[in-house]
């Protein structure tokens, strides 16, 4: 299989310190599967290092903003801000409109300055090795098993901030199906009221936003 990672720069190094502040968009282009699909549009909160990546037929501005608005903004919320490269349909007026309608800040590599940020070109190398490991009948069908490849991402603990994607993006750890076959319960204890519940993971974020960023320094 062939696979092509969107080039990504920036004008300096680029930081965030909250949930949804910063989020990175980019393509990878991937040898054409059964579905006649060869994108994958890639969503990264910056801070956090949850990930989404979502199969496309083209790149064209289009479809980008349909992707973002109906799978990305309405699920996790509005960012403050993304990031992308120079691509041609991430400038577009569309989405230019789009994003300042939904007051978000859009800024953009520059070609007088190739270095990158390492946190989302990672997450693309870590995509295209996971994809790699496919059995050659899965690999013609690859599009199918994204979602499922990328939540266990999301679901590992990541060494720069100590805790896994998922657990920083949502407050606890996601229950797998391993914990089903052994009967592993996750959070058990007694029940409590919405008022206890949402101050106990406002608690835990704090917690967990504050190792992640002692980590990542």
């Amino acid at each position: 299989m062939c696979w092509n990672i969107g080039r990504t720069a920036y004008l300096h190094t680029i930081s965030s310190s909250k949930l949804l502040e910063l989020v990175c968009i980019d393509f990878l282009t991937i040898e054409t599967d059964r579905k006649n699909i060869s994108n994958v549009l890639v969503v990264t909160d910056h801070f956090t290092r949850y990930a989404q990546a979502y199969p496309t037929r083209d790149q064209r501005a289009t479809t980008v903003a349909k992707v973002l608005w109906e799978k990305y903004f309405v699920v996790y919320g509005l960012p403050e801000q993304i990031h992308s490269n120079q691509g041609r349909d991430f400038e577009s007026h569309l989405l230019r409109e789009i994003f300042q309608m939904a007051g978000i800040r859009k800024s953009r590599t520059t070609p007088y300055h190739p270095q990158g940020d390492p946190q989302p070109e990672r997450f693309n190398r870590t995509l295209i090795n996971m994809l790699g490991t496919l059995r050659n009948e899965q690999k013609d069908c690859w599009s199918q098993h994204l979602a499922f490849l990328v939540h266990v991402y999301n679901a590992t603990r990541n060494d720069a901030t100590g805790a896994s994607p998922y657990s920083l993006m949502f407050g606890r750890e996601p229950r797998l199906p391993i914990d089903l076959c052994f009967g592993v319960a996750k959070d058990q204890g007694e029940s409590e009221s919405y008022g206890q519940y949402a101050q106990k993971l406002r608690e835990r974020l704090r917690r967990a936003y504050r190792l992640a960023m002692e980590a990542a320094h």
